[in-house]
């Protein structure tokens, strides 16, 4: 996108938000490198018109910028004495170093006088052990927004309460990437607890002290504040980071430093640079580690080195001479590193392997040499190493021989080039850049007052809660055995064959599938769909396969839904068994019928397979069929069947069952019994209904090239239908996309009649409808007598899906054997909706702001609809408790007070106010993970990882085994003393 087109997009963003802010932002450390990072962040903040005071040691001119400066003192004499330092040393430094700093800029007079006199809309801090500062927002009132400087880490970890899977997630600190043996998964597992046992016991009590001394204001603890932080503004990207679950208020901004715009070089490095026929080699290591200080010995072997090779090498020394520099060699103090790697001579970039230097590599395409040095360098880069553009050389093993064989084998392997260039497009292929997503963000989070809905339950649970180690512990350990993106989709206006594969026969399931389709068949993109519900006209882009059961005469899986009384708090194996035989049936209906089997043996192609997966998983070997990606969703958040396939992780203690009738918000009750019915459900899908899909998938796919296993963790993507607006903020992988309301377009005209009811209801509109399975017949005569008399008594009108005629019926019902929901609830004199509590049309009322009363039978309801209560949009009624007096009583709260129709449009504006539309998301994924070959960086790679590993039982169990030897070691110690310090004593006794 160029650089017009940003500041339009960024500009237009703005506008939208209508206010300019007053933002105030510390970067409390003396690194560049650091400050570079807070600068680019503050630069978009300022371009747009808001108001940034800016405390640091670095001084940034621009316009709508205050600079408050304070001077730092160095951090690091000589920072080659950091090399193969014990990551655990850092933890020891780090908050030394930065205890100093925080005294200084905290005891600056210019500092202490903001304190006094200003105030501001958000607060901005870096986070690098800086928790303290956090407590700006309680001094002033307002979010605070938090930025890393090199990705997630412990310190984030604090604040989103972000799963940590050790398993494959490795310490920033550690030499280790996602692929870990055993040994260094034990290894980095205990670093992680050190880091946090550290943490706890140093860092937090010194944060502490100097919160108490200088911020805190109220009763507001540092847990709470550090709690309480709005957003996390993340110098990562998924293509260059691991892969592991995050939370939506963690936002990916790295390349934030990384300007679309090539600025001109100064022209002593432009010719350098131009008369380098042969190619051109960059040395830089950053800002902290000055060249000057290297070991004579290890200058003279790059000196060496560099002489022997025919292509020029621009050095970044900080001296004014070179002695024995080659006549190839060009030095300079400093240089503009970003636009030297955009110069198209340039081939290689030796580097430290800081993030900086190596988004701005991975931007251009420019392979690397890497010599890490401290802190995440050595992670980095064997990442980097890992995906192909990127070679190591030891810091301890340089030498005139060992820099020779890396140049040359570095400057001659075609690989790292083509790798190097594969990646920049990944780096690059995003829906919005790094600059639009921090001005949006920080809007938001301002303009929605902390936006405390992005903030996962987590925050409000103790360690011993989090964990669950106290249901663990009760039960005796036994469970543990805008149309930005249509600008980036005509860039890439590759029209794909896409095959959708929705088969199950529930309209509301249908629905979700059927917008995923449509989206696109809308950008061009030709999709044939099998599905029980073919079109009722024909449209463009879009081929039917009709299996529907009419049709054919082939048994049809749908079971009849039982009697709303019978189906009263179900147990859950019951309904997982409803569930999992209904997905058996289904496969074996669909990979049956006659025009499935002319599909398969037509001899199409397809680029990609969109298969909904409602327990339906032997299906997804039709991607295998078609050699294409595979793509899934999912019509509701099925926890544990996503986390299953994916590797996600996703902490019972408040991430809740489904199946439940639990928010996030659970004491410990709820989280026993969400625990227990979890481990219940995973023991059922393991045991029960994996093998008989695996059986199917064996059945139906006998040549398949891969087993079921492996096509089961195989899908490049997972739309999952589901907001944390409606439910609530959960850990998800990148290949994870929220896509929930998908369904909910602009509405429809109605009929003229329809029209008429709805425009003449002055007092307003009830509407009252079970969804597509439950019709309202189905109540029996007393319940169905209880709506009558209590609908009688309304001034309001009320509009009721009823299927027949309604005996009885009052003057302001209205009965109709069908309704065009969506539609109706988009009128504004629409004020409440019954429901079952289905996740479509909590999502419809929650888009057009109204109040929900719940009546939920099965399934996910219960959940949806406790969550409404939650946020303070609705009321359950239960099924068993249905009398005229209860059904009066519900309705006249809902309907007599304000503050569930001010919640509701409320969560309405919250749901509005995003970055990009659900269908605009589904048509950038799917065509991101074709264009990418299905975009295997996006999964996490712990998909090799068998559960006992994923979990890391097997380290656990080895420390356990550890702490029980030493134990046991210590009693035998102490039994052995005893005995002789007693045995002395005896002998005394007898010689006297």
């Amino acid at each position: 996108m160029k650089s017009k087109e940003v500041a339009l997009a960024l500009f237009l963003l703005s506008f939208t938000a209508g206010n300019c802010y007053k933002i105030l932002s510390i970067l409390p450390t003396p690194f560049k490198s650091h400050a570079l990072i807070g600068d680019s962040v503050i630069r978009q903040l300022a371009r747009v018109g808001h108001e940034v005071t800016l405390i640091s040691c670095f001084y940034l001119d621009e316009p709508n910028v205050k600079n408050v400066v304070v001077d730092f003192p160095d951090a690091f004499s000589n920072p080659f004495e950091l090399v193969n330092l014990n990551p655990i040393k850092y933890f020891f430094i780090l908050p030394q170093l930065i205890e100093k700093y925080l005294n200084i800029i905290l005891n600056n007079p210019d500092v202490q006088q903001l304190l006094k006199t200003e105030s501001f809309d958000g607060v901005i801090v870096e986070i690098f052990q800086t928790e303290s500062l956090y407590g700006l927002g309680n001094h002033f009132n307002c979010p605070v927004i938090g930025v890393t400087t090199f990705g997630v880490s412990q310190w984030t970890n604090v604040i989103a309460n972000t799963p940590n899977p050790t398993s494959y997630n490795p310490n920033i600190f550690s030499p280790y990437t996602e692929h870990m043996s055993y040994l260094q998964r034990l290894h980095n597992t205990f670093i992680w607890w050190m880091e946090d046992s550290i943490w706890n016991f140093m860092n937090y009590p010194m944060q502490n002290r100097l919160y108490e001394k200088y911020l805190k204001k109220g009763g507001h603890s540092l847990m709470d504040v550090i709690k309480n932080v709005s957003l996390i503004l993340n110098n990562q990207h998924f293509s260059s980071a691991s892969i592991k679950p995050t939370m939506p208020n963690i936002i990916d901004i790295g390349g934030i430093t990384v300007d679309p715009d090539v600025k001109p070089l100064p022209q002593d490095i432009k010719e350098f640079l131009d008369s380098a026929t042969d190619g051109a080699i960059i040395f830089s290591m950053g800002s902290i580690i000055r060249a000057v200080q290297w070991p004579e010995h290890k200058r003279e072997a790059f000196i060496k080195a560099f002489g022997k090779i025919k292509e020029r090498v621009l050095w970044k020394y900080e001296n004014d001479t070179l002695p024995n520099k080659p006549d190839n060699v060009m030095i300079s103090k400093w240089i503009p590193q970003r636009d030297i790697l955009a110069h198209p001579n340039v081939k290689l970039f030796i580097t430290h392997g800081g993030l900086l230097g190596t988004t701005e590599a991975n931007y251009e395409g420019v392979p690397m040499l890497a010599i890490p040095i401290f802190g995440d360098q050595k992670m980095n880069m064997k990442m980097a190493r890992d995906k192909g553009f990127t070679f190591i050389l030891d810091f301890d093993n340089l030498s005139e021989t060992t820099v020779t064989a890396a140049l040359k084998r570095a400057l001659e392997d075609d690989q790292i080039r083509i790798k190097a260039k594969e990646h920049s497009r990944l780096t690059k292929d995003r829906p919005m850049t790094p600059q639009e997503l921090v001005v949006y963000w920080v809007e938001y989070v301002i303009r929605h007052k902390g936006a405390h809905h992005l903030k996962a339950a987590a925050r409000e649970l103790n360690y011993v809660e989090l964990y669950n180690i106290d249901v663990y512990n009760r039960t005796e350990m036994k469970t543990f055995s805008l149309f930005l993106i249509l600008i980036l989709c005509t860039n890439y206006s590759t029209c794909y064959q896409i095959l959708g594969i929705l088969p199950f026969e529930t309209k509301s399931h249908f629905a979700i599938g059927e917008s995923i389709m449509k989206a696109l068949a809308e950008f061009f993109h030709n999709v044939t769909v099998v599905s029980p519900y073919p079109q009722n006209q024909e449209l463009h882009f879009f081929k039917d396969v009709s299996i529907a059961s009419e049709e054919w005469d082939g048994e049809y899986v749908e079971a009849e839904v039982p009697s709303i009384l019978n189906l009263e708090k179900p147990e859950i194996v019951p309904s997982l068994k409803f569930l999992y035989q209904s997905g058996e049936d289904t496969v074996n209906y669909v990979m049956s019928h006659p025009k499935v089997i002319e599909l398969i043996d037509s001899g199409r192609t397809f680029n990609a397979c969109i298969i909904e997966n409602t327990h339906f998983e032997a299906l997804q070997g039709l991607a295998e069929v078609f050699e294409c990606i595979l793509i899934t969703y999912t019509t509701y958040p099925s926890v544990y069947l996503l986390d299953r396939m994916t590797s996600n992780i996703s902490p019972t203690s408040y991430v809740p069952n489904s199946f439940l009738e639990y928010t996030y918000k659970m004491n410990f009750h709820e989280r026993f019994m969400n625990t227990f019915n979890t481990l219940l459900e995973r023991i059922f899908y393991e045991f029960y209904h994996l093998p008989n899909q695996r059986r199917l998938y064996q059945k139906y796919f006998p040549n398949a090239q891969r087993s079921f296993d492996d096509v089961y963790k195989n899908s490049s993507l997972i739309f999952v239908n589901d907001n944390p607006i409606i439910s609530s903020p959960r850990p998800l992988i990148p290949n994870m996309v929220n896509i929930g309301g998908i369904h909910v377009k602009q509405p429809d005209p109605l009929s003229a009649k329809l029209q008429k009811f709805l425009d003449n209801a002055k007092d307003g509109v009830v509407v009252f409808t079970m969804g597509s399975n439950i019709p309202g017949t189905e109540w029996n005569e007393q319940q169905r007598e209880a709506f009558v008399n209590a609908f009688g008594k309304l001034k309001q009108k009320v509009l009721w899906k009823f299927e027949e005629e309604l005996p009885n019926k009052p003057k302001n019902v209205k009965t109709m054997k069908w309704l065009p929901q969506k539609d109706i609830l988009a009128h504004p004199n629409v004020k409440l909706f019954i429901t079952h509590g289905g996740l479509l049309g909590t999502f419809e009322a929650t888009i057009f702001g109204v109040p929900i009363l719940g009546i939920p039978i099965f399934g996910d309801q219960r959940m949806n609809v406790a969550n409404a209560i939650l946020h303070g949009n609705g009321l359950k009624l239960d099924a068993a408790d249905i009398t005229e007096e209860t059904v009066t009583e519900a309705l006249n709260e809902l309907l007599g007070n304000p503050k569930y129709s001010e919640n509701a449009q409320h969560l309405s504006s919250l749901y509005k106010d995003r970055t990009i539309p659900a269908k605009m998301q589904v048509v950038y994924w799917t065509e991101y993970v074709i264009r990418h070959k299905g975009a295997p960086h996006l999964k996490v790679d712990a998909n090799h990882l068998n559960l006992v590993q994923l979990y890391s039982i097997d380290v656990y169990c080895s420390f356990a085994v550890i702490i029980a030897a030493i134990i046991y070691l210590n009693y035998l110690l102490s039994v052995v003393v005893c005995r002789k310090l007693f045995s002395s004593k005896v002998v005394k006794v007898k010689k006297q």
